[in-house]
């Protein structure tokens, strides 16, 4: 198995062989951006980039560095820091503290953006347990339906489940990528080249 790594420069992502130091493949991002984070989910290669005040979040195939879509950060989501499940083809996230969103991974599309009634002094984490994706606060737990983000609370969970001792979480069946969550570069340029090995694919 080759030893590879993405790296990110301004204006591009790079595949390399660092054996040969031969690029395997070279992707383009939107003219100006500079990469600050890069992970892999699968097949997919999400890159987070910034040029002076703007933020753009990109996808790219693993294998051959095909670029699928360009979005504005603002049009995905406008909660930070940004750590979204991963399950399918799909990403899940809160998009705002009161809603939650899915987003197409093949086509950058939001598939819905759902809000929900959030109390003024609460705040709610996601979990995905078995295709199931709930949010929970301290107070109660809800049950979000993956295809229409249909939002009920789910009583029994809400009832049985003491959610106020609980800080963090893992369902079966969903990914999580924490390396998404440093969306704030703070070099001394205002953004700084991310890079990421990908297991050698």
């Amino acid at each position: 198995m080759k030893k590879t790594a993405i790296f990110g420069k301004k204006n591009c992502i790079e595949k390399i062989d660092l054996e040969s130091l031969s690029p395997i493949w070279r992707s383009e991002l939107p003219v100006g951006f500079t990469p600050f984070a890069i992970t892999q989910y699968e097949e997919y290669i999400i890159v987070f980039s910034i040029k002076i005040f703007s933020q753009k979040i990109s996808c790219f195939r693993k294998n051959s560095g095909t670029n699928l879509w360009h979005r504005d950060k603002q049009q995905i989501h406008e909660h930070d820091p940004f750590m979204p499940l991963y399950m399918g083809k799909h990403l899940y996230y809160l998009a705002k503290r009161d809603t939650v969103a899915k987003l197409s991974c093949e086509t950058g599309k939001v598939i819905f953006r759902k809000p929900f009634n959030k109390p003024l002094f609460s705040s709610y984490q996601m979990f995905i347990a078995y295709q199931s994706l709930f949010l929970f606060s301290k107070k109660e737990v809800l049950s979000v339906d993956i295809d229409t983000g249909k939002i009920i609370r789910d009583d029994k969970l809400s009832d049985k489940l003491n959610t106020k001792e609980i800080k963090a979480s893992l369902g079966n069946g969903s990914s999580f990528l924490s390396v998404i969550q440093s969306t704030h570069p703070s070099d001394d340029s205002g953004a700084g080249a991310g890079g990421g090995g990908d297991g050698g694919g």
